[in-house]
């Protein structure tokens, strides 16, 4: 399966299927509780299909997506810079890697990441951060595998709750 899969930057008309891909692999990772109120509120403004439209359009290139026969099946978006909730960093940041739970153990997340990295090269930067859940130990070791560290720890707030993260660093070469 591994040689079917595609990478491309996404397109205005892949807004409804990435809503879909990015609800679903939100909730499978982070709905541990359930969908409470505030979580409903949060899936549907962050994966609002307008937002998702408008962050095509003005930012062409910074939302790669993996398909498989020209389904949707994994995604990673690319922040502006800005600067990092823990150091002094002000770069580019991963704010998402998702590959639907189906499609884990292919190899579609390295080639995300290395993609990703290459992106941001193209784009001048030399340097990533992201946040990781503190608990999603398996997403910790991926990045580790992939030459990521902790450079420390930051609440991420919603509404009513806070969550625990890692802020992951790496600077490329």
């Amino acid at each position: 399966m591994q040689n079917e899969i595609q990478y491309r930057d996404a397109v205005v008309s892949d807004a409804e299927r990435l809503s879909i891909l990015f609800t679903n692999v939100h909730i499978h990772t982070y709905g541990f509780a359930g969908v409470s109120n505030e979580y409903a509120k949060y899936i549907l403004q962050q994966f609002a299909i307008d937002r998702i439209r408008s962050k095509i359009i003005e930012r062409p290139g910074y939302i790669i997506v993996a398909t498989y026969q020209n389904n949707l099946v994994g995604v990673a978006e690319i922040e502006e810079p800005h600067a990092s909730p823990v150091g002094d960093i002000h770069a580019p940041e991963l704010n998402k890697l998702y590959v639907l739970h189906n499609f884990n153990g292919f190899g579609i997340g390295s080639k995300l990441i290395g993609l990703v990295e290459e992106a941001i090269r193209q784009h001048g930067y030399h340097e990533i951060w992201f946040w990781v859940w503190k608990p999603n130990e398996k997403a910790i070791r991926f990045y580790e595998h992939a030459g990521y560290h902790s450079i420390g720890e930051a609440m991420y707030h919603m509404q009513d709750n806070s969550y625990e993260n890692l802020i992951m660093y790496k600077r490329l070469s």
